[in-house]
């Protein structure tokens, strides 16, 4: 019997919220077992070499730090088949990975999903005369561009949520499923749908969806944007005063959903005593008036649970791209993000109504397709997985049975 086994490559450490959201636990109650192969070593050596994110301890997880263990870890596999998920982006492991998966039996796809708004990139003129575009220019000469002119190999199939997806669809061919599931905060909305907890707050209250920003891990991955706040107390001071504005023009109390990877307990006075509360995101966004948020992904539980947004930016990141990004996301609503010369703006009569179709429409393009199953993703590609490996026993048996017939 083939070895039911999913494989996630991955280009940081495993985390807490990473095992989750990708649905370890369900994957293993359909029978199968999930490992990780952790390339942080080559793809982000600095988060390696620093240790910038803790690793969760899992028993299955493989960290690579040398090309004989890369040798090691498909030679153990060679013999059975086995799925292999790539969630790095693919153009940074494929110089890595690709004769490994030439020589294997491994059946090997991609997790394409959680896309954001295109972003408007600067103008040609000021790209020639920025250092930063320059550097930006390379890196992706080094990571996406020049690995593309290579033949890539087709993957067997994409695990995809939305139509914006298709947009960083990789290399296909005629042999190419695509699995159509949602968006990994799907998952955990449904879940929420189902069991409905008390509200974690008493009386009504605005939310603001935590980006953990000046200390992000992002800022030490390859390719990302650098942090354009010279020290933290910046961002946190301005946050306050958009919060206060905020309180006063809708009567509302702001409440901290606190980013996963954040260490607020480490300091406690940078929301000047406002409540903050980490890992509860969704159940914050359910019961709130309101949600505050910058461009961050979670805007997608505003979306799932019909509540009205408000986008905030900061001075220090308007012509950074951090502040295309969230002006695209806002742009997707007919929305302009506040920064603090506005905010004062603010209509608490509007500030409440729900555009339905553009709602709906961001819906379709980055959370999840019409008419695809409302079940976890890890079911709706166990489902797909499930069939192949009935049809490789189906194949195995005919193997077996000609092989008999010939011995006779």
């Amino acid at each position: 019997m083939p070895m039911k086994e999913i494989c996630f490559v991955v280009q940081v450490p495993l985390t807490e919220r990473d095992y989750d959201r990708l649905g370890v636990e369900r994957f293993s109650q359909r029978g199968y077992r999930v490992s990780f192969l952790d390339l942080t070593f080559f793809l982000n050596r600095e988060v390696f070499e620093k240790k910038i994110i803790t690793s969760m301890n899992y028993e299955y997880c493989c960290s690579i730090n040398s090309q004989d263990d890369l040798d090691k870890f498909f030679a153990a596999r060679k013999a059975q088949c086995w799925f292999l998920i790539d969630f790095t982006g693919r153009s940074e492991s494929e110089v890595l990975l690709e004769k490994y998966l030439k020589d294997s039996k491994v059946i090997y796809g991609i997790l394409c999903v959680n896309s954001i708004p295109r972003v408007r990139y600067q103008p040609l003129w000021q790209m020639v005369f920025s250092k930063k575009a320059w550097q930006r220019l390379r890196q992706l000469l080094q990571s996406k561009i020049l690995p593309s002119l290579r033949k890539p190999l087709p993957v067997q199939f994409v695990i995809a949520g939305s139509l914006y997806d298709e947009r960083k669809f990789p290399a296909m061919n005629e042999n190419t499923k695509i699995i159509w599931a949602h968006t990994l905060d799907y998952d955990l909305f449904l879940d929420y749908r189902n069991h409905r907890d008390k509200p974690l707050i008493e009386g009504d209250y605005a939310v603001f969806l935590d980006e953990f920003f000046p200390y992000h891990p992002d800022f030490y991955l390859k390719g990302c944007p650098q942090n354009p706040f010279p020290s933290a107390e910046e961002y946190y001071d301005e946050m306050n005063r958009f919060f206060g504005i905020i309180e006063r023009k809708l009567n509302l109390k702001v409440v901290i959903a606190a980013h996963p990877k954040s260490a607020y307990e480490n300091m406690p006075s940078v929301f000047e005593g406002r409540t903050v509360i980490k890992g509860k995101t969704v159940d914050l966004v359910a019961h709130a008036q309101c949600v505050l948020c910058h461009g961050s992904t979670a805007v997608n539980f505003a979306v799932m649970f019909h509540k009205s947004l408000i986008f905030l930016l900061p001075a220090r990141i308007k012509r950074q791209f951090y502040g295309r990004v969230i002006a695209a996301a806002a742009n997707q609503f007919a929305h302009r993000p506040f920064d603090l010369s506005s905010i004062g703006l603010l209509d608490s009569q509007e500030v409440f109504k729900i555009d339905e179709r553009a709602y709906e429409r961001y819906k379709e393009r980055f959370i999840k397709r019409r008419h695809t199953p409302q079940k976890p993703l890890a079911d709706i590609v166990a489902d797909v997985f499930d069939r192949i490996v009935n049809n490789e026993i189906e194949e195995q048996e005919m193997r077996r049975h000609e092989k008999e017939s010939i011995n006779r």
